[in-house]
């Protein structure tokens, strides 16, 4: 929900790395991005691809701070602007990355490179993507074009398709408690998020990146200040009623600090109650059920 930041938190030295590698052609032609939701992995790309683009004047004042001055070109990357650059991604009320938006990439690559500049390529959440386009996705990874990059990040714990895995080279993107907590504080000035207050709602394992897009949702809705319970019926209705995907899996990551705190004050009625919801909302999102059977089973724990 917030636009990709024009700073780059916590990734300074593997952004020095990955373009290391580049400048003396070593770097993979595909690379997973592994990294717990909300780590920052679209942004470190991001900024990566505007890197290349900038000047030799405005790299040097980047390598000074890692901000992107110029944020045009976070726009141009973000709307498939620029000629060498193509982003995939889960279309708005789509549940999954499908084989048309990767037949856009295999066109992508038939065209002769611009100006014979390096394509780069990033899938955006590839687990997202559908047995069919995995599959379309693989026979390019299998002999992949000349002068093109391939980077797909996946949240980790993801499932892909081991083929696709053992294609790519892994670049795991971690980042502790402590560091997230201070990149977090910078983001709720940087986005003047400052009004909200009902930080119980989260966890220690929540991430930076994870709990300013939950913040951003919550305020937009005007619902910050409710309870966890209703936070997690709020968006599932919202999933209902708009198919909204990102809902959705705010609801799950809501639902899970929501079951952990009540694991303290009963494991067996709790545990039985989130299996139960577990098993529910994956039959709900591959089956297209209804979701009041969900919402249902977090009432009798209320």
């Amino acid at each position: 929900m917030i636009n990709t930041n024009s700073t780059l938190y916590g990734f300074n030295e593997k952004f020095k790395f990955i373009n290391h590698l580049l400048i003396n052609n070593q770097l993979p032609r595909s690379i997973i991005f592994n990294g717990e939701r909300g780590t920052g992995k679209r942004t470190f790309l991001f900024h990566f691809f505007a890197y290349l683009h900038l000047s030799k004047v405005e790299k040097i004042n980047y390598d000074n701070d890692f901000c992107i001055k110029n944020s045009k070109i976070l726009e141009r990357i973000c709307s498939n602007a620029l000629p060498n650059i193509k982003i995939i991604k889960k279309i708005e009320k789509s549940q999954d990355i499908t084989i048309d938006q990767i037949r856009e990439v295999i066109l992508f690559c038939s065209y002769e490179a611009f100006e014979k500049q390096p394509r780069y390529i990033l899938i955006q959440n590839v687990e997202n993507m559908n047995l069919n386009a995995s599959n379309a996705l693989l026979k390019i990874l299998e002999k992949p074009p000349a002068n093109t990059y391939f980077f797909l990040n996946k949240n980790s714990n993801s499932k892909i398709l081991s083929t696709i895995n053992s294609r790519c080279h892994n670049f795991n993107l971690k980042i502790n408690t402590l560091e997230s907590d201070l990149i977090f504080k910078k983001l709720v000035n940087q986005f003047d998020l400052k009004k909200f207050n009902n930080f119980n709602i989260f966890n220690s394992y929540d991430t930076h990146g994870s709990k300013i897009n939950r913040i951003s949702y919550l305020l937009k809705n005007r619902i910050d200040d409710s309870s966890l319970l209703e936070i997690i019926k709020f968006c599932l209705m919202d999933f209902k009623k708009n198919k909204n995907y990102e809902a959705f899996c705010f609801a799950g990551e809501f639902a899970k600090n929501f079951f952990r705190i009540r694991f303290e004050e009963n494991f067996k009625k709790t545990n039985f109650f989130y299996k139960l919801f577990v098993a529910n909302i994956e039959k709900n999102l591959k089956f297209n059920l209804d979701i009041n059977s969900t919402i249902q089973i977090l009432n009798k724990m209320s």
